[in-house]
């Protein structure tokens, strides 16, 4: 897809709005989140409205929804005093939802929370005005009062509205609540670019989160709820040790697995963001249930070592199911092949154990057990 013209050219038809390019400088000096879901929220909605106007309370409930995924299921920090972090997680406490919350539950506990309101009002009131600062600050002292630069700006982007270097929108006050009111041109050219622009707005807010967790890996993927899980290629190369060898050992417990065994992410998925082989074993179908988003102790890594080192030396030679370690050791398949076990344990428990302290930092509960069960 092509990139949208952010700066207009003389030959373009009259309804193409000017100043687009402002918008690369809206995220600008941002010190807290809101910016960047305000815009995400705003582009998903935007087909949805049927008319020129969209409410604004509609936006900010859907700023929570987005802020979901890196708030609560993958722990993230927005900033110590970031407002829409902290209603996240409170909304979270509140309302007792699982971390891997759909996005129709998050909406749907937003409904019945009982601070609600006073949550949406409080972000209603600071996030559309600040976004417009690029179109509309020039002219405002930048030692202004903040409720007298929010009035400013509502009565600024109210009489500029209608100029071709307008704003994308103004803030109207109706009988059922603010609505956003888009300039001339602005709601088809952010409807035409919508795909380009959330992934401008996507990754200034990657950089964001980055820059507020900077020891947390795969902060690209945490954006926004993870997608379908790829665990194919890891439980072939499992079966292919338990057929070849004839036994395939839970590494948590010592025990023999069957031809039923469940996929375990040693690290929690909503941490690595990630299936890669290497943080995968096979385990019991009790024990992964029972271990959810903990980390194992750390009596239980050796065995986790030993299980892959097992299925290193099975793998077949040269047929890509050993990229996922050659990867992460930065080592080619010979020399990964050619470490003794004592080695290999060494190696993964150096790239375990430096995750497993960010996770345990980041709010992660750590020190599971496996119970063992009667059967074994």
């Amino acid at each position: 897809m092509s990139s949208p013209n952010l700066e207009p050219t003389a030959t373009e038809v009259p309804t193409v709005p000017e100043r687009t390019g402002t918008l690369g400088r809206a995220f600008d000096s941002t010190a807290a989140s809101y910016k960047f879901f305000w815009f995400l929220a705003l582009l998903r909605l935007l087909p949805h409205a049927t008319d020129a106007t969209l409410g604004v309370r509609r936006i900010v409930a859907e700023m929570i929804v987005l802020a979901w995924a890196p708030a609560a299921l993958y722990r993230l920090s927005f900033g110590a005093h970031d407002r829409l972090q902290n209603t996240v997680r409170d909304l979270q406490t509140a309302k007792r939802l699982r971390s891997t919350a759909t996005e129709t539950q998050v909406r749907a506990a937003i409904g019945h929370w009982i601070e609600a309101e006073g949550r949406l009002e409080a972000l209603s009131n600071i996030v559309p005005t600040r976004f417009l600062g690029p179109w509309l600050e020039l002219g405002l002292s930048p030692t202004i009062r903040d409720d007298r630069r929010t009035r400013a700006i509502l009565r600024t982007a109210l009489e500029t509205l209608n100029n071709r270097d307008g704003p994308p929108y103004a803030i109207e006050r109706t009988t059922t609540g603010a609505v956003l009111r888009f300039g001339p041109g602005w709601r088809d050219w952010l409807l035409e670019h919508q795909r380009v622009l959330e992934s401008h707005a996507e990754l200034a807010l990657t950089r964001f989160l980055q820059a507020r967790n900077p020891h947390v890996p795969g902060i690209t993927e945490k954006v926004r709820m993870p997608g379908t899980r790829k665990l194919v290629p890891a439980r072939r190369l499992f079966e292919h040790v338990r057929l070849l060898s004839g036994v395939l050992e839970d590494p948590y417990d010592g025990c023999a697995l069957g031809k039923d065994y469940a996929i375990d992410h040693v690290l929690p998925r909503s941490f690595v963001a990630h299936d890669l082989t290497w943080n995968l074993v096979a385990t019991r179908n009790a024990h992964n249930s029972t271990k959810g988003e903990v980390l194992p102790a750390s009596s239980l890594l050796g065995g986790v070592a030993r299980f892959h080192h097992t299925a290193i030396s099975a793998a077949p030679a040269y047929s890509g199911a050993l990229d996922d370690y050659t990867a992460a050791f930065g080592i080619d398949e010979d020399e990964l092949r050619a470490l003794p076990a004592d080695g290999f344990v060494e190696r993964y428990l150096q790239l375990l154990m430096p995750l497993m302290q960010i996770a345990l930092a980041q709010g992660f509960r750590g020190g599971w057990i496996p119970r063992v069960p009667e059967d074994a």
